[in-house]
């Protein structure tokens, strides 16, 4: 179900000045390369675009759409919209295409510059939800293992105590553990202030933490983690696709690769030491 998507798209809302909706809801874009337009039509407003990979976009009740007008950031309520191409991640989640074509929006859909919101912070508090989902499904697979490593038996002995497993497993406890502790440290971070450096940080830790546990998960599992009657699965295949979902490991590494650059040798560890933290404007390039 999308709840982090209807929490994110009522945060948004709310920045923005707009009356909440009912769920469950969605939000967009939540590809860098998507840019919607917003041009003023008398009274009312007028929205085009096409947004990728929304995610649950079938089943909203409606859509937050970070768009730009004028030079200016706005937020705007779209509550009819096309479907263009029905799809999925790896954990079977609706990423749906949307098609606005020169959709008429009243004039109370639309806030320009309420809470001034841009696309690149939509992006960042998403990647902070997904984050939060990643670290949860971590610690999921980590039990699950360690229940398996305990229960399952090989040559007369559970296959837990054998060095090589255990080796395994304390590899994959300690991604769980740097996981969580980037996930209690961002969201902190974010209760004090903007935090868009400490969700860049965490969603790569993160990530990182994925890719490796989930191989070590199945590995542990063997034939049996495969299966689809397994629940493995069902947070493995949600922490691949998540990773790459508001931003994968590389676009976010680029972009704190770019923030660095810009901050320059003298200007790294005060920034570091500082909270909240003041992001140097960066091109995307």
């Amino acid at each position: 179900a999308p709840l982090a998507e209807t929490m994110l798209a009522e945060l948004a809302l709310s920045a923005a000045g707009l009356a909440p909706r009912a769920g469950p809801l969605t939000i967009g874009p939540v590809l860098t390369g998507d840019a919607p337009s917003l041009v003023r039509r008398g009274d009312d407003w007028e929205i085009s675009g096409t947004l990728h990979r929304i995610p649950w976009a079938r089943h909203a009740n409606a859509m937050v759409v970070v768009a730009q007008t004028a030079g200016l950031w706005a937020t705007a309520v779209v509550d009819r919209f096309v479907i263009a191409l029905r799809g999925s991640n790896y954990a079977n989640e609706p990423r749906d295409d949307v098609r606005l074509d020169a959709l008429r929006l009243p004039q109370d859909a639309v806030a320009v510059g309420g809470g001034n919101l841009t696309a690149e912070m939509v992006l960042s508090l998403g990647a902070l939800f997904r984050s939060a989902a990643m670290a949860g499904a971590l610690t999921r697979v980590l039990g699950m293992t360690l229940t398996y490593a305990q229960e399952r038996e090989q040559f007369g002995r559970p296959i837990g105590r054998f060095q090589s497993i255990q080796h395994q497993i304390a590899v994959l406890a300690s991604q769980v553990a740097a996981a969580s502790a980037a996930a209690d440290t961002v969201f902190a971070a974010a209760t004090s202030g903007p935090a868009s450096f400490e969700i860049a940080a965490a969603k790569v830790r993160i990530g990182e933490a994925a890719g490796i546990a989930a191989g070590i998960a199945h590995q542990v599992h063997a034939a049996m983690g495969f299966t689809h009657e397994h629940a493995l699965h069902r947070s493995t295949r949600r922490l691949w696709s998540w990773r790459d979902e508001f931003g994968s490991e590389a676009e976010w590494a680029a972009w704190i690769g770019r923030v660095v650059s810009r901050l320059g040798a003298r200007g790294l560890w005060p920034f570091l030491t500082s909270a909240p933290k003041e992001i140097p404007a960066v091109t995307d390039a």
